[in-house]
């Protein structure tokens, strides 16, 4: 059926152009905005959107509660089951994202898996986790477990270490011996204050 003219006694007198009395297809107010045929102040109703070109409500895409346009990336607000990721409603949150409230966002910098900022608990390489925080380098006392991805604590009094089994460098309270920090050296060494090592005395003859 064609659109009848806004001279024609058929249409709503709300309606600039209608395809039956009571169906609108254009307003007359530009103030207003069309809705199910009808020309009304309000905005569109939930999972609607404000097609601005035609003044006219479209449905949203299936997967949003509210939109800004008919794509599924356009999404404002989504159903209960579903979170709200850069525009798309998505069943969780992917890699390198955590939930808060009903949307998406970014973890830190540098980091895989969170549950809140500044507590990663996953680093992308080459990172390692150090607490909660992604670090290129692990600090002093620390080694990096490339399995892992995490900077581990050295054994007790190791300052430097490449595993908890091999230490480089000792505290001032602990001697290295056999990759080890002891508090005694043992029969037949001494411990060396400046480097922090166990020696083998010298035996006189």
């Amino acid at each position: 059926m064609k659109s009848l003219s806004r001279a024609t006694a058929a249409c709503n007198s709300q309606c600039l152009n209608c395809e039956s009395a009571t169906g609108c297809t254009s307003c007359r107010d530009p103030a207003k905005v069309l809705l199910f045929g009808e020309c009304q102040y309000e905005s569109c109703a939930q999972q609607y959107y404000l097609d601005f070109s035609t003044k006219t409500c479209k449905e949203c895409d299936w997967s949003c509660n509210a939109c800004k346009g008919p794509l599924r990336t356009d999404c404002l607000q989504c159903m209960e089951s579903s979170v709200l990721h850069e525009g798309a409603c998505v069943e969780q949150c992917p890699t390198a994202f955590y939930k808060e409230s009903d949307t998406c966002q970014r973890c830190d910098q540098h980091c895989l898996q969170c549950h809140q900022p500044n507590e990663c608990s996953l680093c992308e390489a080459p990172f390692f986790l150090l607490d909660t925080q992604c670090v290129y380098k692990c600090r002093k006392g620390y080694y990096a477990d490339h399995a892992q991805r995490k900077c581990i604590a050295c054994p007790h009094g190791c300052l430097e270490c490449d595993s908890d089994s091999l230490c480089h460098l000792c505290d001032s309270n602990t001697f290295l011996k056999n990759k080890i920090c002891i508090s005694a050296c043992g029969q037949g060494f001494y411990g060396n204050k400046w480097t922090r090592e166990c020696e083998g005395e010298c035996l006189s003859l």
